[in-house]
Formats: C-alpha cells, sequence, structure tokens
C-alpha cells in the first residue's frame, strides 16, 4: 500500500504572529502619522458681521482733496475706530500771525445703537507734516458749532510744528443713543508753508 505524503508542520502560531507584529506596528504608526496632519474648517450657515455701535463718520468738511487749499478728507476705516484726517492751512505772505482755517464739521462720532456707550478713550497720533504748521487747535464737542475757540469744548489738543507722538482728546464720554458728537479743527500754517501744504493725524477711538 501507498504511503501518503506527510504534510509540511505549520509554523507555531506564535512565530506567526511575530512576522506579522512588525507590519501591524508600521500601519499603526503610519495610521498616526496621517492622522496627525489635518485642517479643520469652520462654517455656519447664517454667518454675520455686527456693525459696531460707535462709529467715527466723516463730516460734511471732508472732500477729496486736501490739496485743493484750504480743504480737508477724512478716511474711515472698514471698523469704524480709526480715520485719517488730511488738511491744509490758508498761508499768507504778509499776515502776521497766518490767518485761521475751521473745519467745524470735519468728524463726527455716533453711536448708532438702541443703548447707551462709554467713549473711553479719542486719541491723537500719527502726526505728519507739522513743519506746515503754525499752530492747531482740535477740539471735542458734544453739538457742533461754527466758533470752537470760542465755546466750551468736552477736550481739546493744541498741536504745533514740533508736535509728535499721541495725545488724549477726550476719555470717558458717555454716549446716549443716535448721539452725536463732533470732532472739529481751528489751525494757522507756519509762516512761509506753501499753498496746499498738507498736514495729517490719526484719530482712534475706543469704547465701552
Amino acid at each position: 500500500m501507498e504511503k501518503m505524503p506527510k504534510r509540511a508542520k505549520s509554523a507555531p502560531f506564535s512565530k506567526k504572529l511575530a512576522k506579522l507584529l512588525p507590519i501591524i506596528v508600521l500601519t499603526i504608526l503610519m495610521a498616526t502619522a496621517s492622522a496627525a496632519v489635518f485642517t479643520r474648517f469652520y462654517g455656519t450657515a447664517t454667518a454675520t458681521v455686527k456693525t459696531p455701535d460707535v462709529q467715527l463718520i466723516a463730516g460734511s468738511d471732508s472732500t477729496a482733496s486736501p490739496a485743493m487749499y484750504p480743504n480737508a478728507t477724512v478716511t474711515v476705516a472698514a471698523t469704524y475706530d480709526y480715520a485719517t484726517v488730511g488738511f491744509s492751512l490758508f498761508p499768507s505772505a504778509t499776515n502776521s500771525p497766518q490767518p485761521e482755517t475751521y473745519y467745524t464739521n470735519l468728524t463726527l462720532i455716533k453711536n448708532v445703537g438702541t443703548s447707551s456707550h462709554t467713549l473711553t478713550s479719542v486719541t491723537i497720533s500719527g502726526i505728519t507734516g507739522a513743519s506746515n504748521l503754525g499752530a492747531l487747535s482740535i477740539y471735542y464737542y458734544t453739538t457742533q458749532t461754527d466758533s470752537p475757540d470760542t465755546g466750551s469744548p468736552a477736550g481739546n489738543v493744541i498741536l504745533t510744528s514740533s508736535s509728535s507722538g499721541s495725545y488724549t482728546l477726550v476719555s470717558n464720554q458717555i454716549l446716549a443713543p443716535s448721539a452725536i458728537n463732533y470732532i472739529e479743527i481751528v489751525g494757522n500754517a507756519a509762516a512761509g508753508a506753501s499753498n496746499g501744504a498738507t498736514i495729517t493725524f490719526s484719530i482712534t477711538i475706543q469704547w465701552a
């Protein structure tokens, strides 16, 4: 009777596991590494951007070209809490002192909300072209006036040809709903300033 060939003995289970274990570990490590780098996107179906309640607004004295002297322009940031003011002053070759130039509806600060807010600070900074100044008075009024240098402002700052840095114009000013406050300026050019010479400064507001 012909004998059946012997079957090869199967490798013990422990030996098979020993061979498979490095492959399993490598696969886990690769999966972990891949999972460690990802991008998460946030989104909602009804995303909205809230307009701030307290806003800087360019007044009616703001025009397109401050070089068309005397003239002024106010550029308000999209965030409504920062504005750049550029303006020229009327120079004279004969007058001493130099004639004064008034901008009495230059920049407005308005509470467009439905509740009162505190304007914690209004700051003047970033002065350029100061050498063209004889002097400049910046006033903060709760109501608009055509004679800011004879009224009673809530705050004021005086700039000269040597001014630099930042200055607090007013602080802790309460704004009721729909209230409008005004920043007005009165200035005279430096002797010998050229026609259309421009001075600029920045206005920053903080509120709560």
